[in-house]
């Protein structure tokens, strides 16, 4: 086993398929329902709405939940995160599987991508 990638990279995680068929149907209210404090749900409502600005992540002191929101707005900064075709959902079921591990929010968002298309 590689010592520099930590052990718990090499579970195999997968998704919950009931919570993903929600998660295709959700909208910007289900962000009321993540685990999140309120700085980090504003944040991730101006990030779906195209409002965000880079003075929000301030307010957030939760380094987990900071580094949510940079991961988040750094997708939908680079030209390659244009969740508008996803309804904002992937984005949300990105800050859904967040709440789990990494691994859990890139398995949400990317099924959600391949769901739509």
């Amino acid at each position: 086993m590689l010592n520099y990638v930590p052990k718990e990279t090499y579970k195999y995680e997968k998704i919950d398929t009931e919570q993903l068929l929600v998660l295709q149907q959700v909208d910007a209210d289900y962000i009321e329902k993540l685990v999140y404090t309120k700085p980090t749900k504003q944040a991730i409502y101006a990030i779906i709405g195209n409002r965000f600005n880079s003075d929000m992540v301030e307010l957030i002191t939760n380094e987990s939940e900071r580094n949510l929101i940079e991961t988040l707005f750094a997708l939908n900064s680079n030209g390659n995160g244009d969740d508008d075709k996803w309804n904002g959902k992937r984005n949300i079921a990105f800050a859904y599987g967040s709440q789990y591990s990494l691994t859990q929010a890139v398995l949400y968002a990317g099924a959600i991508e391949l769901s739509v298309k």
